[in-house]
């Protein structure tokens, strides 16, 4: 008997070193499954966006820092393709990293002088505070409701932008695609030829008395990297924005911040 609970002791205490070993390994090092999950995504990625450019993986690496996976990827025949891809374990892609740009010489553009990028970042900026953030300007008719998959939505009464294609054909101006599918896809809907927005997008109020700056740490013709310092007061932010030549115009790609919701002055 007192053999019997001497061996149960010594498993039970085998289990729970492997099981903290693989914890450990897991938050190292990631697990197969996960891994397997970002190949395929990967994979189904190249497919959409690089189908005629023999796209292949060249590594994949899990950061324990972020707990997501990087896949690195090239092309075999187009040496401008070189860029990581940024996956979660879940399988979705969280953010895209260009080592080269993979657009074309003819795509490319001059590079934007710093009053013209204070310029395209402000009216940016304003079109995504009227429609993505709490927006007093943004009118809604508070009467009438729509209620699908348990998210109210009401309409939006505006007489510039009537429709969702219509906002996306003014978010094109400004935004890559994968930032117009989240933001539009995701909050907007028509209805008996109306359009309407989740309730979401008109809560919240004003921040007042913030200053920004914005310095230019990246600039060439086909790529721009700004940082825009936020200060209210002893608090200070800083935001990331990058900008890529997408159909011969410069346009942001990847997350766009809201920092402040109206009059974004640049010093």
């Amino acid at each position: 008997m007192k053999k019997t609970i001497k061996i149960s002791v010594i498993v039970l205490i085998v289990i729970l070193i492997v099981a903290f070993i693989a914890f450990f390994a897991n938050s190292l090092f990631g697990n197969p499954i996960s891994k397997k999950l970002a190949e395929n995504t990967a994979i189904e990625y190249i497919e959409e966006n690089y189908p005629d450019d023999n796209c292949q993986i060249k590594a994949i690496y899990y950061d324990f820092k972020y707990e997501d996976y990087t896949v690195h990827i090239i092309s075999a025949t187009n040496e401008n393709i070189d860029f990581s891809l940024n996956i979660t374990p879940k399988g979705e892609v969280a953010g895209i990293e260009y080592w080269k740009n993979p657009t074309n010489e003819e795509e490319s553009a001059t590079p934007l002088t710093e009053d013209e990028l204070k310029e395209l970042c402000i009216k940016a900026h304003n079109l995504y505070a009227e429609w993505f953030s709490p927006a007093n300007n943004l009118v809604v008719d508070w009467d009438n409701t729509l209620k699908i998959d348990k998210r109210e939505y009401f309409e939006v009464d505006s007489t510039e932008i009537t429709s969702v294609e219509a906002l996306k054909t003014e978010f094109a101006k400004y935004f890559d695609s994968e930032e117009i599918d989240d933001k539009i896809d995701g909050y907007y809907v028509m209805y008996n030829g109306k359009m309407y927005g989740a309730s979401e997008l008109v809560q919240g109020g004003e921040i007042e008395g913030m200053k920004h700056k914005m310095t230019i740490e990246k600039n060439t013709n086909t790529e721009c990297l700004l940082k825009i310092t936020s200060y209210l007061d002893s608090f200070e932010q800083v935001f990331y924005y990058r900008l890529r030549v997408i159909d011969g115009e410069w346009k942001f790609a990847g997350v766009f911040h809201w920092v402040t919701q109206y009059d974004l002055v640049l010093e």
